[in-house]
């Protein structure tokens, strides 16, 4: 599926630009902008407009406004756990600029683009394109390709965008479901993933057989009331959620530095400050420091009736402390790939090394232990466990 959808952004941004540049260029690019802030100034107003005292526009609205604030609800919940998947580990600003400016910007542009073009046409005298619209808008859309260059790569290319467009926005419902009904895990079998592909597949077809696309519509309507409540839920979780993120932040509002460990010389220190490791090194530590700085630890916290395990794999150490009812405490040690400095690259040759990064349960903490002693590793641990203690004493409050 991301290589589908890499792919057919890709045709997008392709075809959307044969359009500008095989029409009228500047004219188009004139429009772009005038649009763009004619949206943005009656943002509001057009939001707000139902048409209460312009009777005739009422088809509009249903066919339009209502039908895509009811599509969007519909789809927001499959779409957003999706997008939330694949974005982990991402900021919210990088989110929002990525998910919501970006394709905004997108879809200004594509409307402009084509919406203009079709414009031109029927002011230039091409009038059954406004009757082909109105009677028939999937032939309105090769109609108008045929006033261009190239109109039949146009129209292939248009084709194979629609199907895959489909293609993954069934595929990426079908993978959130599958997720739903798995608790979240995502090695499911095969043909759990497959049935939930059909399900979509099937339903879509006798709604269509039903009904044709006016049954589908209705559907997608008459579910977007119940989701709509589950989206004030979602707002309200999320609002929660950076609170909660705030406060984390409000009791670890320091750099974490490692103690030093003054048994070394000095000129040891300074050379695991400025060596870059590789992986085989990163291993190394983590096998020889971490497992076994983690496990001390963990026969600690049994000796104080609180119950921690210890996880690892091929490139991680995973320490785990269970509280109750109340949020775990959780510490891990990963392998990371990092570029190597220029200065480095002229004395090895080496375009990686690797770091060891600390993660907590709220996500990376953008600092490097590989390196650092058994007892100093575990102070930091002892160190963010304290953080943590605070952080639910804060929360209980």
């Amino acid at each position: 599926i991301k290589i589908l959808s890499n792919a057919n952004i890709a045709l997008a941004i392709c075809f959307m630009f044969l359009i500008l540049f095989l029409g009228d260029t500047t004219q188009l690019l004139k429009s772009f902008v005038q649009n763009s802030g004619d949206y943005v100034s009656t943002l509001i107003s057009n939001t707000f407009n139902l048409y209460a005292y312009e009777r005739q526009n009422e088809s509009w609205l249903g066919g339009w406004t209502l039908l895509y604030w009811a599509w969007w609800l519909s789809w927001s919940p499959f779409v957003g756990l999706f997008i939330a998947k694949i974005s982990k580990g991402r900021t919210i600003r990088e989110f929002v600029i990525g998910v919501l400016l970006v394709p905004t910007g997108f879809t200004f542009a594509w409307m402009s683009f084509f919406g203009n073009s079709a414009i031109a046409l029927v002011q230039n005298g091409f009038s059954e394109l406004a009757t082909t619209v109105n009677s028939d808008s999937a032939s309105a859309l090769f109609m108008f390709l045929e006033k261009f260059s190239f109109s039949g790569v146009l129209s292939v290319i248009a084709v194979f965008m629609i199907v895959i467009f489909f293609v993954t926005s069934a595929d990426s419902a079908a993978i959130v479901m599958n997720m739903l009904c798995s608790n979240g895990k995502d090695d499911t079998p095969v043909w759990q993933k497959v049935f939930w592909g059909v399900t979509v597949g099937v339903v879509a077809a006798f709604l269509m057989l039903a009904g044709g696309l006016g049954s589908l519509q209705a559907l997608t309507i008459t579910t977007a009331l119940p989701f709509s409540i589950v989206l004030l839920g979602a707002i309200y979780g999320l609002f929660k959620a950076l609170r909660v993120d705030l406060t984390k932040k409000e009791t670890n509002n320091f750099s974490n530095m490692p103690i030093s460990d003054l048994s070394k010389p000095w000129q040891e220190r300074l050379s695991a400050i400025i060596t870059l490791p590789g992986k085989k090194d990163g291993k190394k530590f983590l096998n020889e420091v971490v497992l076994k700085a983690f496990n001390e630890l963990k026969e600690e916290f049994a000796k104080n009736g609180l119950e921690a395990n210890v996880t690892n794999g091929e490139n991680f150490v995973n320490l785990n402390v269970g509280l109750g009812d109340e949020m775990d405490f959780r510490y891990g040690v990963y392998l990371t790939k990092s570029h190597s400095p220029d200065y480095t690259r002229e004395l090895d040759g080496d375009d990686l090394y690797y770091r060891a990064e600390v993660y907590l349960k709220e996500g990376g903490q953008d600092y490097d232990v590989l390196g650092w002693s058994e007892a100093t590793l575990i102070n930091d641990v002892i160190e963010q466990y304290r953080k943590h203690m605070q952080f639910l004493h804060v929360v209980r409050e």
